[in-house]
Formats: structure tokens, sequence, C-alpha cells
């Protein structure tokens, strides 16, 4: 879901249908799709690391379920975002990433 989620907020962000919020990752994207996806999924992944080197069974379910609903929703948001594309016949890749 990162990997979706960063591929598709930086197309959503280049076609200017959609900004970034993170100041910090706003500024990555603003330095190329590439940086802001690598550094994206790298922090994602020490997040998913260090709660796993952490873990306690109910401190991780605390923890990790408002995040999985934030998820989802952000995933039902690009659903919706794409389709909408698909369906005007909007390109959404032009030049790539």
């Amino acid at each position: 879901m990162n990997l979706i989620d960063a591929i598709a907020t930086s197309l959503w962000v280049s076609t200017g249908i959609a900004e970034e919020f993170n100041p910090l990752m706003a500024t990555l994207l603003g330095e190329g799709s590439s940086l802001f996806i690598l550094t994206k999924i790298t922090l994602v992944s020490l997040c998913v690391l260090l709660m796993w080197r952490l873990r306690s069974p109910k401190k991780v379910r605390v923890f990790i379920f408002p995040v999985f609903l934030v998820y989802i929703a952000v995933m039902i948001i690009h659903i919706v975002i794409g389709v909408d594309f698909f369906r005007a016949g909007i390109p959404i890749i032009e030049g790539g990433l």
C-alpha cells in the first residue's frame, strides 16, 4: 500500500489535482518523484521495523489500527481520483515519473 500511495501521490501532485500536506514530503516531492518515493518507502519501512522490534501485541494493535484505517481512506481517495480520470478520458501520465 505504501508504494501505491507514493506513486499515486506523486502522480496526483504532478498533475495539479492534489497536494502533499506533509511539509517534509512536499519538499522532497518538489525535488523529484524518485527521491519522494524512495524516502517514503524507507521511512515507512523503518517505522514498521521499529514496531516489530518493540512489539507488544496490545501496544502495536492500538497503534496500527488507526494507521491502517487512515491508509485505507487514502487508498480509497487514490482509487476515486484514478477512476474519475479514467472515466473522463484524461491521461494521467504524460511525462512519466
